[in-house]
């Protein structure tokens, strides 16, 4: 074949064309060529390479960019092909049906076809495997800056988790210790009666503290029973009533329960102390190797998503699991997370 995945160099010699006996095509290896974030430095040898091979010293040659929907040219700046070709002729390149690039270059060289096919093919391979590896790095340095994010997220929860237990809780149970040894010296019923009312109201604060804490930390039941259990639980402990929709047949990896759990907590967290709602609905279904979990509730919407908050770490944390997570939260019309992870992770 004329087209091959390049490895190192590629040689064409097209039988029957004397302008290609006298010249040999040789394409540098993308591996070598190619920068880590910019597809552009393979795409520049390879058309000085194209000008040379083909004698056309005017020839171009342009990359078609998916995100931008157009094509861009050797400084990635947008391009567009002229639609009279200004004396120009245009090859566009494709491969397996995606469009990569095109050639323009001069009208006589179109009586070369067998020489312009070889060249278009392996151009495209070029192409081709240059914006794979491209993608390629785009794809790694998402997923380690996505890591980095988790794992600074699971320590500022720590950080946040020591701090509400010593402000949230550990200063008003040092308060209410203090309102009680006032009780005992009180000298009135009247007095004291005060004082317990203080305690008491010292109390329900530390137990909601507790309870908030709470709602975003596995509990021991998701390890010893797994996730239907769990999330049981969690609708147990709500303060908000929870209808539960759960059809799991069997346990599924600690992972998936764990990231699973911890988008219907922050659901029902959010609901029950930013969203003003009066209702949450969680379900949970596994089937065909694949598991979805929706968290919906009546609140008034406007969740706020930000890479380093809450809802930003737990989407990191399902693309790490090769899943989504999707959040729809407009105003006033409610929150809706939805979790889509496969059963088995890698």
């Amino acid at each position: 074949m004329l087209a091959r995945k390049i490895r190192g160099p590629v040689r064409i010699h097209v039988k029957g064309h004397k302008e290609v006996d006298n010249h040999v095509l040789y394409i540098p290896s993308a591996a070598s060529s190619m920068g880590e974030r910019d597809p552009s430095p393979l795409t520049e040898a390879l058309i000085e390479t194209l000008r040379i091979t083909l004698g056309d010293p005017s020839m171009s040659l342009l990359r078609w960019s998916a995100e931008l929907g157009s094509y861009v040219d050797g400084e990635g700046d947008p391009a567009h092909l002229p639609a009279d070709a200004h004396g120009r002729s245009i090859a566009v390149l494709e491969r397996d049906g995606r469009r990569l690039g095109a050639l323009l270059f001069l009208p006589a060289l179109n009586s070369q076809a067998e020489l312009l096919t070889a060249v278009e093919r392996v151009t495209a391979t070029a192409l081709d495997e240059e914006q794979r590896r491209y993608d390629l790095d785009q794809e790694i340095d998402a997923t380690r800056q996505s890591r980095q994010r988790i794992q600074l997220g699971s320590d500022d929860l720590c950080r946040r988790f020591e701090s509400g237990l010593h402000d949230g809780a550990q200063q008003p149970l040092v308060a209410v210790q203090l309102l009680l040894q006032q009780v005992l010296r009180a000298g009135s019923e009247t007095e004291r009666l005060d004082l317990v009312k203080r305690a008491s109201s010292h109390l329900h604060g530390v137990l909601q503290e507790l309870r908030d804490l709470a709602l975003v930390v596995p509990p021991p039941v998701l390890r010893e029973r797994g996730l239907s259990a769990a999330l049981t639980s969690l609708a147990e402990r709500s303060g908000l009533p929870v209808e539960l929709s759960i059809d799991l047949a069997r346990r599924l990896p600690t992972a998936t329960e764990m990231a699973a759990y911890l988008v219907a907590a922050e659901g029902v967290a959010n609901a029950e102390h930013h969203a003003a709602a009066t209702h949450v609905a969680i379900a949970a279904r596994s089937s065909h190797g694949h598991l979805r979990v929706v968290v919906s509730d009546d609140g008034r919407g406007g969740a706020n998503i930000t890479e380093n908050g809450r809802l930003g770490l737990l989407i990191d944390r399902a693309a790490a699991l090769d899943g989504t997570l999707m959040v729809v939260s407009q105003e006033g019309a409610g929150t809706v997370l939805t979790l889509d992870l496969p059963e088995s992770t890698s």
